[in-house]
C-alpha cells in the first residue's frame, strides 16, 4: 500500500507514519517548514501550506504515488516533479524518492535518488 501524509510531524501524524511503516506500507511525506528532520529514510515533498491552497496538489501526487506502478524510481521522481511544476504557484521542485531494500544485486539499506526540476 502507498500512503501520502500530509505533515507528519505532530503526535498524531508521527503515530500514523510510524503506524503505517511497521505495516510495511510505502509512505511519502508533503510537508513544509517543520520536522523535516524526522523520518529522513522516507520520500518527502515540500510545500508551503501558509502561501495558499496546496490540498489539489498534493491530492495529485497521491493520485500518481498509488498510481500505475513503475520500474524505476527516477520514473516516479519525474512524474511527481512535472505534476509540481503544472501547478502555476510552483516555481522549482526537488523529489526526493526512497527505494528500501532495493533489489540491487548488493545488501543496501536504501537507494535514493533526487532531482532538481525548475520552470523554463
Amino acid at each position: 500500500m502507498r500512503i501520502l501524509v500530509l505533515g507528519g510531524t505532530s503526535f498524531v501524524g508521527r503515530a500514523i507514519v510510524e503506524d503505517a511503516l511497521r505495516t510495511g506500507a510505502e509512505v511519502t511525506l508533503f510537508r513544509g517548514k517543520t520536522g523535516t528532520d524526522l523520518f529522513p529514510q522516507l520520500t518527502l515533498l515540500r510545500g508551503d501550506r501558509d502561501t495558499g491552497d496546496y490540498a489539489a496538489l498534493a491530492g495529485r501526487l497521491a493520485e500518481i504515488i498509488s498510481g500505475e506502478a513503475v520500474a524505476l524510481i527516477e520514473t516516479l521522481a519525474q512524474r511527481l516533479a512535472a505534476a509540481c511544476l503544472a501547478d502555476e504557484r510552483v516555481q522549482h521542485a526537488e523529489i526526493t524518492v526512497h527505494k528500501p531494500d532495493a533489489p540491487v544485486g548488493v545488501p543496501l539499506r536504501d537507494v535514493t535518488v533526487t532531482i532538481r526540476r525548475s520552470r523554463g
